[in-house]
């Protein structure tokens, strides 16, 4: 995490108009928050960010809270989203991610697993169009997706190996995502 930090930094101070999120993984969100705000990043995105259909957390209130004073900051918060606790409601999810400020951001069941769409579709209605999805995207599904999708965070289904990602695979996904009506924001 101090490398994707120091990297997300270093990148943000060459491109300043690029949008630079991180994810980290041993760090808490709030962390994550704490350190794009100081480095002007754009972005973070957690697994937890402590909101579900139950309702918030503390963790979620603090980064509600951070999301309504640092607005340039986008908060994908991940709900009914892989390795959480099984989401009796997504759409609820969905709508009280919406609420706290967040982009709600959903999954499959595992790395590179597509979600089901029709939970896709419900929870974009919930959203109001906001969803984002970080989950088995591939140029060879991802039109079936697009009309439901703000944002789409990808690596492996547009990956050469766990480091590096395949431009003119990716290039295919953004095309066929917006031929088939996604409406992606900026660099999403």
């Amino acid at each position: 995490d101090a490398q994707v930090m120091s990297v997300a930094a270093q990148a943000k101070g060459v491109w300043p108009d690029f949008a630079i999120g991180i994810n980290l993984l041993t760090c808490s969100p709030r962390v994550a928050a704490i350190h794009a705000q100081e480095c002007g990043l754009d972005m973070i995105w957690a697994d937890d960010m402590g909101v579900s259909s139950r309702g918030m957390n503390a963790m979620g209130e603090w980064l509600s809270d951070f999301a309504r004073t640092n607005a340039a900051i986008r908060l994908f918060a991940s709900v009914a989203f892989k390795y959480q606790a099984e989401e009796p409601d997504p759409e609820r999810a969905a709508l009280n991610a919406v609420r706290a400020g967040f982009i709600p951001t959903t999954s499959g069941r595992a790395t590179g697993s597509a979600p089901d769409v029709e939970k896709v579709r419900r929870m974009a209605v919930a959203s109001g169009d906001t969803l984002a999805i970080a989950s088995g995207m591939t140029p060879d599904n991802v039109a079936q997706y697009a009309p439901y999708l703000r944002h789409i965070l990808v690596a492996t289904g547009v990956a050469l190996d766990a480091y590096r990602i395949d431009p003119p695979r990716l290039r295919q996904l953004i095309w066929i995502a917006r031929s088939a009506g996604a409406r992606l924001d900026g660099q999403s």
